[in-house]
């Protein structure tokens, strides 16, 4: 990260030396209150997690560009009211990238950014270089949206174009899916009277190469759909390993990447469509499958294993094999069968928006609405999210059962 940084401000300082000020800058000033009905329950137990019912964030944003230098970064500080935690002032670096163009066709482009390769709205099978957002900051409103470090060269053909990348996040630690990994990737894109065509190879460290798609068609100006997939033999994501094996003791690297090399085809994709109302409302809609997540024995075998911890005295031992196990409920989802479905209005005064993501899989699901009222230079608004389900589905075992937040933004 040190060297893209390093990079990109030398880029910088060369713009500036030669008398270019920045065009385009916006600073923007967050509040956000979060309240939330913990669940004190497995897997949950005795408020595993560290949850706080209540929490505040403040946040200076401040985004940018000097001619084909873009940059996002943020000043985040947040308190814990409940534990009376006092959190650090922490500067974050969401995007500081280059784009130098060689002529009309060539570019190369390199530093800190997203890569929007994806084109669906909630999951992203080819997301190798995107953000995946959450379901309750679904438009990325408080600026956690960070990019990867990368390297890239780009070729616009008069119908097509193709783009090589490579990207090093040695910064972070690998989280068995985008981050903290050396991956490369190619991306040919064909430009069609219906819509654009992607085909996208991907290959990351100690994986075998992927091949994946992605495409869009304008069946009217009013409707767009969309579909996205992607195959690897093997696969990094990380999984508890009393999942996969008859041991029920896990030893102390429980969760991690023990099926990179178990041969099996792991497929995940996407299919859904935009429609766009005379109105001013927008609806999406779509539905993902993801082979890496859990079945329903592993389903089955993570639920016989948290549920008794209610009712038990609980020793070292299963505190270890709980915090394996928990990792499982990732925020993009823990199963392999999903619902999606959102809409929003915007109007001069007014945002309002509404999605649910279902798990098909248990039927349960999370919900969750927004109300924005926009200013000249700002806007206020609340936030109410419910996780609902059956004490043994995935959002029935969330460990948060609802929420509400509150917040202003001042802009700048």
């Amino acid at each position: 990260m040190r060297l893209f940084s390093a990079i990109a401000f030398v880029l910088l300082s060369f713009d500036v030396a030669r008398g270019q000020a920045l065009t385009d800058i916006q600073v923007d000033f967050h509040e956000l209150i979060d309240l939330r009905d913990v669940r004190i329950s497995s897997p949950n137990i005795d408020n595993f997690f560290s949850i706080p019912a209540i929490s505040n964030e403040m946040s200076l944003a401040i985004e940018g560009d000097i001619k084909d230098f873009n940059f996002r970064a943020s000043l985040v500080h947040q308190y814990s009211v409940n534990s009376r935690t006092l959190g650090d002032l922490d500067l974050r670096v969401l995007e500081l990238s280059k784009t130098v163009f060689i002529d009309d066709r060539w570019s190369v482009f390199g530093g800190k950014r997203n890569l929007n390769w994806d084109v669906a709205s909630a999951s992203f099978p080819v997301g190798f270089f995107q953000f995946q957002p959450s379901f309750t900051d679904f438009t990325d409103r408080f600026n956690r949206a960070e990019g990867l470090p990368l390297l890239g060269v780009n070729y616009l053909g008069d119908n097509y174009d193709i783009t090589a990348v490579i990207s090093e996040d040695f910064g972070k630690e690998s989280d068995g899916f985008n981050q903290g990994l050396t991956q490369w990737a190619g991306n040919l894109t064909l430009r069609t009277p219906k819509g654009p065509f992607s085909l996208i190879f991907q290959q990351a460290e100690d994986q075998n190469l992927g091949v994946g798609f992605a495409a869009s068609q304008d069946l009217r100006s009013d409707i767009v759909t969309y579909q996205s997939g992607f195959i690897r033999r093997g696969t990094r994501r990380p999984i508890a390993s009393v999942l996969i094996s008859d041991n029920s003791i896990a030893p102390e690297d429980g969760f991690g990447s023990f099926r990179i090399n178990d041969g099996r085809y792991y497929f995940r994709g996407v299919i859904g469509a935009t429609i766009a109302f005379p109105n001013s409302l927008t609806t999406s809609i779509e539905y993902s499958y993801d082979r890496r997540g859990l079945n329903t024995d592993q389903w089955e075998s993570f639920v016989q294993f948290v549920e008794p911890l209610n009712s038990v005295e609980r020793d070292q031992i299963d505190f270890l094999n709980l915090g394996n196990i928990s990792r499982s409920l990732t925020p993009s989802g823990a199963r392999r069968h999903y619902g999606f479905i959102r809409a929003s209005y915007q109007s001069t005064r007014w945002e309002l928006s509404s999605l649910a993501r279902m798990s098909l899989s248990d039927r349960s699901f999370l919900s969750s609405t927004q109300i924005i009222r926009k200013f000249k230079d700002g806007s206020i608004g609340s936030q109410a999210s419910i996780f609902s389900g059956h004490e043994s589905s995935e959002f029935g075992l969330n460990p948060i059962r609802n929420s509400i937040n509150f917040f202003i933004t001042c802009n700048f």
